[in-house]
């Protein structure tokens, strides 16, 4: 009963309007689950559309400038942090993931860096975490 006071006093001191959001297609997050759940290689077969540089970026495990959010999540695998400056359109109380993942389909101006750790990205014997900047939907810039 305790956690579910302080559940109701967080929303009490930052309320989210559900409402202001723009609309979220959906499959966004499942197309995120597919990834987490199943791995890049999924992902790459769900997806023709996709060029040919890119599914063998995202099946070698390395994340190329000009991917989306979503080819990035699947060619560098596993869990990310991310730091995110939402486009005005989102509104307040957006959800954070919408917003990152929706850039695939619909890029903003959302200014987006996840932060993801692997020994793919830069062929080495231990991970190593690395930051991808998205600009405008797309990878702009990749710092290790």
């Amino acid at each position: 009963m305790k956690l579910l006071n302080y559940v109701f006093f967080a929303f009490m001191l930052f309320p989210i309007n559900i409402w202001a959001q723009p609309p979220v297609e959906t499959d966004v997050i499942e197309e995120a689950n597919i990834i987490r759940y199943k791995g890049g290689k999924e992902y790459v077969l769900q997806h023709s559309e996709i060029s040919d540089r890119i599914k063998k970026s995202i099946l070698d495990g390395k994340v190329l400038l000009g991917m989306c959010t979503l080819e990035a999540y699947a060619a560098a695998g596993g869990e990310f942090l991310y730091k995110l400056q939402a486009d005005p359109k989102w509104g307040n109380g957006y959800f954070p993931p919408a917003v990152i993942f929706s850039q695939c389909k619909v890029p903003d101006s959302s200014k987006i860096s996840m932060f993801f750790t692997n020994s793919t990205q830069f062929e080495t014997k231990v991970p190593a975490r690395f930051e991808v900047l998205f600009e405008n939907g797309k990878a702009t810039k990749i710092t290790r």
